[in-house]
């Protein structure tokens, strides 16, 4: 068995093989620099000199759990070469964008806290579970909204 240094090694080394064998034109690659987390990656931990307040800490851990649920996720339902396949392949199915057909998915995860909100109950996933899911399709549909668009926003659409 390895040693937690031993696996981060190993995955660290397995990032780092993965950026350099990516074009830098690749759309997965929007966003990311080099020098950045895992060398190359993008790091969203705040600054070490930010101070987080209890709101936020909680936001942080939170962020967490949809991360570590993504990437359990993907491993069913993804393909070895793209964890998001899932979703490309139903938005062919109906012919919709990709970004487009997580909006169906999280409006089925909204229908369900509908009805808890009625009811008082689910019957299947809970409401935290059902919340982390619709938090994990906003990201993976910004995602590929982005990729979509190679990082454009589009006119017309909500700029920041």
């Amino acid at each position: 068995m390895n040693t937690l240094d031993e696996s981060n090694a190993a995955l660290r080394q397995a990032v780092g093989d993965r950026l350099a064998g990516t074009p830098a034109n690749d759309p997965k690659m929007i966003g990311y620099e080099a020098g950045g987390c895992c060398d190359g990656g993008r790091c969203h931990a705040p600054p070490r000199s930010v101070t987080l307040r209890p709101g936020s800490l909680a936001f942080m851990k939170v962020l967490d759990e949809i991360s570590a649920i993504h990437v359990a996720k993907s491993q069913d339902y993804g393909a070895d070469d793209d964890a998001l396949a899932n979703i490309r392949s139903g938005a062919d199915l109906i012919g919709v964008e990709p970004w487009r057909a997580c909006l169906i998915r999280m409006a089925d995860k909204m229908t369900r806290l509908r009805l808890f909100c009625h009811r008082g109950r689910v019957e299947f996933d809970g409401v935290e579970d059902t919340l982390l899911d619709m938090a994990a399709y906003c990201a993976i549909a910004l995602v590929l909204y982005r990729e979509q668009n190679n990082g454009r926003t589009l006119p017309g659409a909500d700029q920041r």
